[in-house]
């Protein structure tokens, strides 16, 4: 496994197997967002060794010098999970902020709720 940090991927110009270029012939820099990098042959052969190197990091998995795919701790994916569903809430109230309010006293609220659980009592 490779242990030097990798911070950013350079594609090779004129590489047919990527489009990353979008036809300019330029090369292009990509970040990376792990700073251990595992080939698949090295992950096929001992994915325990791999875990055992990435001591609790993200891996970013290389074919032909070219990232496919990550693999990150069970732990940190569910946090990243979490992270998103925060934001995606964060997201909704902001939304909802813009949305224009109906000013209602608490006791038309309680009236409101009142009524309603009387509708249920009377459809059990």
């Amino acid at each position: 496994m490779t242990k030097k940090p990798l911070n950013r991927y350079k594609t090779r110009s004129g590489d047919k197997t990527s489009n990353k270029d979008h036809g300019t012939g330029e090369s292009l820099m990509r970040s990376l967002f792990a700073r251990l990098a595992a080939t698949i042959s090295e992950l096929k052969a001992n994915p325990n060794e791999v875990l055992n190197q990435a001591n609790g990091e993200p891996i970013v998995i290389l074919s032909h010098n070219k990232p496919r795919a990550y693999m990150v701790p069970v732990e940190t994916f569910e946090q990243m999970q979490e992270q998103l569903e925060d934001y995606r809430l964060l997201q909704e109230a902001r939304k909802r902020m813009d949305d224009e309010s109906i000013p209602v006293s608490i006791n038309e609220l309680r009236a409101g709720i009142q009524e309603k659980s009387a509708q249920g009592v009377e459809q059990a």
